[in-house]
C-alpha cells in the first residue's frame, strides 16, 4: 500500500494526453462538470493557459520517465501555444473556443508564464524565453504604480508604493476601464499576487533582474498597500488566489532574505493552515458562505504543499510532515482514478489522472451528485507530484538526504519503505556519500537501524539519523513502530472522526453519500 508516485505522475500524463481534441490540432478541453449524461464540449477557457499547462504536464513527464509517447499530441499543443501573442508581449486568446470577446485574461496569464518558465527550465528553447522576456514587459507596462500620498504635494510616497493589476481583464491598446469585462475587488486585486511565484522562479533560473523587480513591486503592494490580509493574516475570498500569491512571497522572500516579507507571509501561511485540515483539504473560498458548503479545489493543496516545501527547505522542519501528509492523504485521493465512477467509458478514460475541482472533506462526488475534473486543478495537482518526487532527496556535495519516507529510485538512490502497514524503510545509494534520513516526528518510538544488517546507533543531527560514509552497495534498513490513533477533528464548519495510521488516513466518519475518499 506503499504510495508510488510514479503511478499517479503516469496518469497525470494520460490526463494531458487524453483531454485533447484531435479534430482541432489537440487543443485542450479544460474540464467537465459531468452530471452523467453531458460529454466534453469546447469553451472560452480551452485557449486560454490549458494549452502550456498540458505541454509543461508532458515535458516534466519526459524529464522523469523518458516516455516519447504522444508526440502528435505536443506537437499540436506547440502550434497552440505560439497562437494569439500581441506585438506588446501579452496574449489575447482568440475565440475558436467560443469566446465573444478578445482580452487578456491575467489570472490565466500568470498560469501561461509559470507554466512557460517550466518549459524554459526544461529545454532552453530560445523561442521560450523570448516569449517570456516580452510578457513579463508588456506585463509591467500595463501595472499601475501604487503611489498613494498622506499629501499630495509631497513628492515622496510615505507608504511604500508597489505595482498591482487594478483589474482582472485587459484590452489590448486600451488604457484600464472599469466598464470592460471586470470590477474592482480583493478577488481581482489578489490575481496581482499571482505572478510573484513565476517571476520569482525566473529569476532563480535566469538572474533576471527584471523579473526580481517586478516580483518585488507586486510583493510590496500585495503586503503593505492591497489590504487583503488583517493585521494577523486574516483574509476573505478565493482561497487558492490569496494563496497561491502568498507562497510566491515566501519563495521570493526566502530567496532575496528577506526576512520581513517571509515573516508576513508565514504569518498568513498559518492561517490558511487554520482553515482546512491536517490532512490537505482546504476550502476553495473563505468566510463568503456558510462553511460547511464548502468545496476543496486541488489548487489549494498545491498552494499549502509549495508553501511548505519552502518553509521546510528555510528551516521548518516540522513542515516536511505536513508535505507527506497532504500528498498521502487529500492530493492523491482528489486524482481521478476509479473509472467506473462515469459510465461514458471513452471520457473517462480521458480523465483518467485528472484531479477534482470540487471535493468534499469525505466525498469525491458533489452534494448533488456531480463530478468536477478541471484543467488548473489537474495541472496543479500534477506539478505537485513532480515537485514532490524532486523534494524527497537532496544532494548536497558529498551527502545525500532523505527528506520524506516516500519510495523513490533515481540515479542516486533506492528507496522503499513499506509504510503503512510496516514501520521500515530500506535505502541503498548507488554512489558513496553520507546519508541522512529524516524521521518524521511520530516514527521516532521504537527505533531500530541497520546498516549491512547489524545494529547501530547513529547519531541524531536535528531530526536526521546521520550514517557517515555509506558505501556503494551497502544497504540501511530503519525500523519504527506505526502509530494508530483516533481524532475528532472540526473541518469547515463539521466534525469529523478521523482514524489515522501513522501519517495515513484509513477511515473519516461520516462517510460521503456517493464515494467517500476514505
Amino acid at each position: 500500500m506503499s504510495v508510488d508516485l510514479i503511478k499517479h505522475i503516469k496518469l497525470g500524463f494520460n490526463f494531458a494526453t487524453s483531454m485533447v481534441d484531435p479534430e482541432q490540432d489537440f487543443l485542450p478541453y479544460w474540464g467537465i462538470v459531468y452530471d452523467g449524461k453531458n460529454s466534453l464540449v469546447h469553451g472560452r477557457i480551452d485557449n486560454c493557459d490549458p494549452p502550456f499547462c498540458w505541454m509543461e504536464i508532458i515535458l516534466l513527464n519526459r524529464k522523469l520517465t523518458g516516455t516519447r509517447q504522444a508526440e502528435e499530441v505536443e506537437k499540436g499543443l506547440r502550434k497552440w501555444c505560439q497562437t494569439d501573442f500581441h506585438p506588446d508581449g501579452l496574449r489575447y486568446p482568440s475565440h475558436k473556443s467560443g469566446s465573444k470577446h478578445v482580452y487578456c485574461f491575467l489570472h490565466g496569464l500568470a498560469y501561461v508564464l509559470d507554466a512557460m518558465v517550466s518549459w524554459y527550465e526544461l529545454t532552453k528553447e530560445n523561442w521560450v524565453k523570448t516569449k517570456i522576456d516580452s510578457m513579463i514587459a508588456g506585463l509591467r507596462r500595463i501595472a499601475s504604480e501604487a503611489n498613494f500620498y498622506a499629501d499630495l504635494t509631497q513628492e515622496e510616497d510615505l507608504y511604500g508604493g508597489g505595482l498591482y493589476f487594478p483589474f482582472n481583464n485587459y484590452v489590448p491598446e486600451k488604457i484600464w476601464d472599469p466598464n470592460k469585462y471586470s470590477q474592482i475587488n480583493c478577488y481581482e486585486l489578489a490575481s496581482s499576487g499571482t505572478f510573484i511565484l513565476p517571476l520569482t522562479r525566473y529569476y532563480e533560473i535566469t538572474g533576471d533582474e527584471k523579473a526580481k523587480e517586478f516580483a518585488e513591486g507586486l510583493t510590496k503592494y500585495i503586503l503593505t498597500q492591497s489590504y487583503l490580509y488583517g493585521f494577523d493574516g486574516r483574509f476573505i475570498g478565493h482561497f487558492h488566489r490569496n494563496m497561491w500569491s502568498i507562497v510566491g512571497i515566501l519563495k521570493y522572500a526566502h530567496l532575496v532574505n528577506n526576512e520581513e516579507y517571509f515573516q508576513r507571509a508565514r504569518q498568513i501561511y498559518q492561517f490558511a493552515e487554520g482553515l482546512g485540515s491536517n490532512f490537505g483539504w482546504f476550502p476553495e473560498m473563505v468566510a463568503l458562505k456558510d462553511p460547511s458548503l464548502e468545496y476543496c479545489e486541488t489548487c489549494c493543496i498545491y498552494d499549502m504543499i509549495y508553501g511548505a516545501l519552502v518553509l521546510a527547505q528555510a528551516g521548518s522542519d516540522e513542515h516536511w510532515d505536513r508535505v507527506s501528509r497532504y500528498t498521502k492523504n487529500h492530493l492523491l485521493k482528489s486524482q481521478f482514478q476509479n473509472t467506473s465512477m462515469i459510465e461514458d467509458h471513452n471520457l473517462a478514460e480521458k480523465l483518467l489522472g485528472g484531479f477534482s475541482g470540487w471535493t468534499q472533506v469525505n466525498d469525491y462526488f458533489t452534494r448533488d451528485g456531480k463530478i468536477f475534473i478541471c484543467g488548473c486543478c489537474s495541472w496543479h495537482g500534477i506539478k505537485a507530484l513532480h515537485y514532490i518526487w524532486e523534494a524527497i532527496t537532496q544532494r548536497t556535495n558529498n551527502s545525500t538526504y532523505i527528506n520524506l519516507l516516500l519510495d523513490k529510485e533515481d540515479n542516486d538512490v533506492i528507496i522503499r519503505t513499506s509504510l503503512p502497514e510496516k514501520g521500515q524503510i530500506e535505502i541503498e545509494l548507488k554512489h558513496p556519500a553520507e546519508l541522512y534520513l529524516r524521521i518524521p516526528i511520530w516514527a521516532r518510538n521504537d527505533l531500530v537501524a541497520k546498516y549491512n544488517g547489524r545494529i547501530v546507533s547513529p547519531e541524531w543531527k536535528e531530526s536526521y539519523l546521520r550514517f557517515k560514509d555509506v558505501k556503494l552497495g551497502d544497504k540501511i534498513q530503519v525500523n519504527f513502530s506505526v502509530p494508530e490513533y483516533r481524532e475528532k477533528v472540526k473541518i469547515s464548519g463539521r466534525e469529523f472522526l478521523v482514524e489515522w495510521l501513522g501519517d495515513m488516513v484509513m477511515q473519516i466518519e461520516p462517510k460521503g453519500k456517493f464515494l467517500p475518499l476514505y
